[in-house]
């Protein structure tokens, strides 16, 4: 089976997902003699998405279509070493006048938000109010 026929393979298939499809139609249309100005318009796309597809076709071929690039995600607001501090406050002290932490009061001391003390005290699974 040529490129050009799982292409349209992939183009008509029911179960492909329209990211695939769209890849797929970019490299259709180059191997037609489009312009790639011309398959960005005609895909409203952009220009640099089509030089993507097609530099990623002619690297990998079909297979480098389907890959989905992996992404670095959000970088952490906070580093370990904070987190460490965090979760050693959490275990090992008590705030002033209190029985144990609340995540509003850990956050006011670490400069925090109380988001993050609530994230952090679910990835370790911690419940300083359980504990006497």
């Amino acid at each position: 089976m040529t490129d050009i026929e799982r292409l349209k393979k992939l183009v008509k298939g029911k179960n492909t997902s329209q990211k695939i499809v769209r890849r797929a139609l970019v490299i259709l249309k180059y191997i037609e003699g489009k312009n790639k100005l011309t398959i960005a318009k005609e895909l409203s796309t952009r220009r640099p998405t089509v030089d993507l597809w097609i530099k990623r076709y002619k690297e990998e071929g079909i297979t480098g279509l389907l890959k989905y690039a992996s992404r670095t995600g959000r970088k952490p607001k906070i580093d370990q070493e904070k987190e460490n501090k965090i979760v050693e406050a959490t275990l090992y002290t008590k705030p002033r006048e209190a029985t144990h932490w609340s995540t509003r009061t850990l956050a006011a001391e670490h400069g925090v938000s109380k988001m993050t003390i609530q994230r952090l005290w679910k990835k370790y699974n911690l419940r300083p109010y359980l504990v006497n």
